[in-house]
């Protein structure tokens, strides 16, 4: 039996890192008995999109672990000077790829162009990207990589729906789940030695970079933990509350079983 091979993942640092040091800097995984009884979130509306990018991130890093041999991906490599990162970073014999992963559960996403929206509000989804190309491509010239285009894919993960036409040169918009199908359908366009270049200067520029401490990955696991629990009982109370409200209608009459039912599908959804 052949032995089944891979794509090659950069040790360093791991989906999401960025977003989980972050944070394990803003939250706390401690409540009270009572915020637990009342199912009270660990996460402050601040912290929520920080939480989802999490997710999104982590589940476009298993789509990508299912690339086949030839391919190098780099997570969550800091770019510039600010507290920013490229989520990931693919290379293979189709060319260089940044991926900026958007985790929208259950949303609709359009796009035309430049105009990218996500249940009608507009995001600078397609700009984000081509700047992040722009600070990879920056990064291997530095290194005396030139000649080699980086193109840009924004991964959505978790919509409902997915409509992007007419997308400006360099860019691929799609959900997280084509992803691979993807960058492997494009034309080669490295050659060997192109690809191993590239990758000697993304693992050179990340060589300094501090991998996740064991801190931060408890931190995140107990995070992440905490607010699926919380989710779970804020869940529990609302049917708890359909069933005292049930309760009340039966002893109240029929007419008030048409309020409960009412109140029931409320709360529930």
């Amino acid at each position: 039996m052949a032995t089944r091979t891979r794509v090659k993942v950069a040790p360093r640092r791991i989906p999401a890192q960025l977003l989980m040091e972050r944070l394990a800097d803003t939250t706390t995984t401690e409540r009270t008995a009572l915020q637990r009884v009342l199912g009270v979130s660990p996460l402050s509306a601040e912290d929520w999109p920080w939480y989802q990018g999490v997710l999104g991130e982590q589940e476009v890093g298993h789509e990508l672990s299912r690339l086949p041999l030839g391919w190098h991906v780099f997570h969550s490599l800091p770019i510039g000077t600010g507290m920013s990162d490229v989520d990931h970073v693919v290379v293979g014999p189709q060319g260089v790829f940044t991926i900026n992963a958007k985790h929208h559960r259950g949303g609709r996403v359009w796009a035309r162009g430049m105009n990218v929206r996500v249940n009608g509000r507009r995001q600078q989804y397609v700009r984000a990207a081509q700047h992040e190309a722009r600070g990879v491509a920056r990064i291997l010239a530095d290194a005396g990589v030139v000649g080699v285009p980086v193109r840009a894919c924004v991964a959505i993960v978790g919509a409902r729906g997915v409509d992007a036409k007419v997308l400006p040169d360099g860019i691929d918009l799609a959900p997280a789940s084509q992803l691979v199908r993807i960058l492997v359908s494009r034309p080669a366009s490295l050659s060997e030695f192109q690809a191993d270049s590239v990758c000697a200067a993304l693992e050179r520029y990340s060589a300094s970079m501090v991998p996740p401490t064991q801190a931060v990955k408890v931190h995140w696991e107990e995070l992440h933990r905490g607010e699926r629990e919380s989710r779970s009982v804020r869940r529990l109370w609302s049917l708890a509350g359909g069933a005292a409200l049930v309760t009340g209608a039966l002893t109240l009459g029929q007419g008030a079983i048409a309020l409960a039912g009412a109140l029931i599908t409320g709360l529930v959804h």
